[in-house]
């Protein structure tokens, strides 16, 4: 396989912008590779809200497997020849991220923000506001322990 030639002989330097753009790209490229590999290593649907079908054969899916290990390896020798800076994050905050947004969304569901949708039945307030109200104390309660020194 050919590799591209060495940027520090090529004489085309980056200056910190266009690091910065490779590196977002091929973090990218990163990403959607491992999103890739989670869906080719899941199974079958289960009980699941979010439910995502793969519906590709077992031999599809093998040169699936395989063009992703070509990408990684292709991935690899551009961040040793570039030596793009890695993004680094904070664990603790993107658990408190992704659990604020899940508290927004609950929040929205309440019944008397559903009314933006349209007339709500009075007997929801009681059906499905205490399990809303179960859920956003157990949110709260796994962002703080994230965030607590």
């Amino acid at each position: 396989m050919a590799t591209d030639p060495d940027p520090a002989q090529s004489g085309a330097p980056l200056n910190a912008p266009q690091r910065t753009a490779v590196a977002v790209a091929l973090q990218g490229v990163e990403q959607a590779l491992d999103t890739i590999e989670e869906l080719l290593a899941a199974g079958p649907p289960e009980d699941k809200l979010v439910q995502v079908a793969l519906d590709l054969p077992a031999w599809r899916r093998a040169e699936v497997s395989a063009a992703v290990r070509r990408a990684r390896q292709t991935l690899r020798e551009l961040v040793a020849a570039w030596q793009p800076p890695a993004r680094r994050l904070d664990g603790r905050n993107v658990i408190a991220s992704q659990l604020t947004a899940a508290w927004v969304g609950l929040d929205d569901a309440r019944p008397e923000k559903l009314t933006r949708y349209g007339s709500v039945d009075p007997s929801l307030d009681r059906i499905l506001t205490p399990g809303l109200e179960r859920l956003i104390e157990e949110i709260e309660a796994m962002r703080s322990l994230a965030l607590e020194p």
